[in-house]
């Protein structure tokens, strides 16, 4: 009777789950953000060049990510409009950021039948946890480069945490092209390779470690060439040079605070319990004096290993200019799954480890109690889901074809007129990184013709150029937009762009 109870209340969390993770993808699409992404994969899927090198006269849409998630994202092309786009692009998000999470979970439960509760449980936590959290939700339900990398990066150190002791060269393979294609995805994600390289050089020797670093070097090259011949010298300008010269933020020190206290409330779920239970293995008899056994010892450790090596590259890329809540939805992604594994690895040895064991087990409730209320939060997107603003302006451009500009809409622009254009944020990349758009440029990216540029609510123009272009212009509305700035030319300009 206790089984069935058990099993009753883990079908009703995951029907929860479900529930919950499509209220967030329902309730993601207005994020305007999510149209910008997807954009680049919808022009990908119809033959336009994503990448604008530093002198070239295409539509700069600022790709600074390299394509590989990009590509996984192209099947959203074949909606009809960007709604539907939107939401075949995020529910495709939470399949690569869920998908190898509940892969491994069902891996442990395969392995051990009498603790297939356990691992169900575990895999529960994680996604009852990522959906109600506000980094987690950011990366894996928002459109981002951040949930094809992290399920990459949760292949690879899978592999090698389930091969255990004496890692096969098919597993290494396979765990070093996981980790190239997570950081073909998304370059910041580099330190989890070289992560893993470290963990085998620690738990199996130099001669594992040497094995994994050439596969990962020739791996690398191999994905380096292929770049370079499907989207040419750009790729590296977009995806290198820009975002190393992209300056920090004028007031870091306060954008470091305030990630901190983002981090604190849910971060701290994932690094508490992987933290006591080092913590306890180390003061053990012998675990002090012989680390390198216990990391051989504890596999699980490898999850915690990644997301450490992760920590100063997250902190760097929060204080810099353009950096978001998404990287440190990263931290809590890694250490929720390093505290899952470390629960199962100590329920499953309950009579070596009988404290650790009821501690995991009280921690696995407590954390699936607190994440519900989140979850259920988002039951109401089901039936009311918001309206998208690039969905809202690709109908009005639908009704009116070529009157407006929609400078922030760029998927607005792909289905209703097929094309290719400028965005505002883009070009404002470039000129932090010191490589502002000439005239010619900029012509070349910018609609034909004298138009109407719109601004969806709460956005704020960004680039020098768009400024100094909308000096010509008079600020209005337009009863069809609620909400939105639309930007008329003057009498003086209405034939005549006044920067060009």
């Amino acid at each position: 009777m206790k089984s069935k109870t058990l099993y009753c209340v883990l079908l009703l969390l995951s029907l929860l789950l479900v529930a919950a993770a499509a209220g967030r993808i329902l309730g993601t699409t207005p994020f305007i953000w999510n149209n910008i992404r997807l954009a680049r994969s919808v022009a990908l899927a119809r033959g336009y060049p994503i990448y604008c090198g530093a002198e070239q006269e295409a539509p700069v849409i600022g790709t600074l990510h390299l394509p590989v998630s990009h590509i996984l994202l192209t099947p959203a092309a074949l909606a009809r409009n960007p709604e539907q786009a939107l939401r075949v692009g995020a529910t495709l998000c939470a399949l690569f950021g869920f998908g190898p999470l509940l892969w491994l979970h069902w891996r442990l439960a395969k392995r051990d039948p009498g603790r297939r509760r356990l691992a169900w449980g575990l895999a529960l936590l994680c996604g009852l946890f990522l959906v109600q959290s506000g980094g987690g939700y950011y990366a894996i339900f928002r459109i981002h480069t951040d949930a094809a990398g992290l399920g990459f990066s949760t292949l690879a150190m899978a592999v090698i945490y389930l091969a255990g002791p004496g890692l096969g060269l098919g597993a290494m393979a396979f765990s070093a092209a996981m980790a190239v294609l997570a950081v073909l995805s998304k370059q910041t994600l580099a330190p989890i390779p070289a992560a893993l390289a470290l963990y085998l050089l620690l738990t199996e020797g130099w001669r594992r470690c040497l094995q994994y670093a050439a596969l990962l070097a020739g791996l690398a090259a191999a994905g380096a060439l292929l770049l370079h011949l499907g989207f040419g010298p750009a790729v590296w300008f977009n995806t290198l040079t820009l975002p190393a010269h992209r300056p920090l933020k004028q007031d870091w020190p306060l954008a470091l605070g305030t990630a901190w206290r983002n981090f604190q409330p849910e971060g701290a779920y994932g690094v508490i319990p992987v933290l006591f239970c080092f913590l306890l293995q180390v003061w053990e008899p012998g675990g002090f004096r012989n680390p390198l056994r216990l990391l051989h010892e504890q596999r699980w450790l490898v999850f915690a290993l990644a997301g450490l090596a992760m920590v100063p590259f997250v902190l760097k890329a929060t204080i810099t200019e353009g950096g978001a809540e998404n990287h440190l939805g990263a931290l809590t992604y890694l250490f929720l799954l390093a505290s899952s594994i470390a629960i199962y690895h100590f329920v499953r040895a309950e009579r070596d480890h009988p404290f650790l064991a009821r501690a995991g087990k009280a921690w696995m409730v407590i954390l699936i109690l607190i994440s519900l209320p989140g979850n259920l939060a988002r039951l109401p997107n089901l039936s009311h889901p918001q309206k998208d603003p690039s969905q809202l302006a690709y109908e009005y451009a639908q009704r009116h074809p070529n009157r407006v500009y929609f400078v922030w809409c760029p998927l607005a622009a792909l289905y209703a007129e097929g094309k290719v254009y400028h965005f505002d944020y883009a070009l404002y990349d470039r000129e932090l990184a010191g490589y502002p758009l000439t005239d010619a440029q900029f012509r070349a990216g910018a609609p034909e013709g004298s138009r109407w540029i719109a601004f969806p609510p709460q956005v704020e123009v960004t680039s020098r150029r768009f400024k100094q272009l909308l000096k010509g212009y008079r600020a209005g509305g337009d009863s069809e937009l609620p909400g939105w700035r639309v930007y008329r030319p003057l009498p003086a300009f209405e034939h005549d762009r006044p920067t060009l």
